[in-house]
């Protein structure tokens, strides 16, 4: 889900489509952390693309714990019915970890964390991941 999702309003004369408040604070601290570039840029994908999304350029704790406002904000406006959360590794992780925490603390909505590491980790199973696995089975996830 994009943060930016759809606008929420729109000016019928004009057909200008408004940002809500959420989205334009969004579109602030990314453009002001150089998170966000317009160009052209080569993916590691091979494809081309005129913008680029830096996660790692959002360094401090306050981009961090707004970055996972945002998404619970929109997540819980959305509806959605889900009660895992998964972040793939590398930079997913901590993106998935702030959006459950403001899940909880903003919105009372206790929902799971799950991650995927890279390998090397495969044999570090232990018995709390063993516990895990019926829960995943039946999880909801949103990705």
């Amino acid at each position: 889900m994009s943060l930016l999702g759809t606008s929420s309003s729109s000016d019928k004369q004009t057909g200008k489509h408004l940002l809500s408040s959420l989205q334009h604070s969004f579109i602030e601290l990314v453009l002001e952390r150089r998170a966000l570039e317009f160009g052209s840029f080569q993916l590691k994908s091979g494809r081309s693309s005129h913008f680029f999304f830096n996660l790692g350029k959002l360094i401090e704790g306050q981009d961090f714990n707004q970055l996972g406002r945002w998404y619970a904000q929109r997540l819980v406006d959305s509806g959605l019915n889900f009660d895992t959360v998964f972040g793939p590794a590398y930079k997913g992780i901590p993106l998935a970890t702030a959006t459950v925490m403001s899940l909880a603390t903003a919105f009372q909505r206790n929902v799971f964390r799950h991650i995927h590491r890279e390998r090397g980790f495969a044999h570090r199973r232990t018995r709390r991941d063993n516990d895990q696995v019926g829960v995943l089975q039946t999880a909801r996830f949103l990705i």
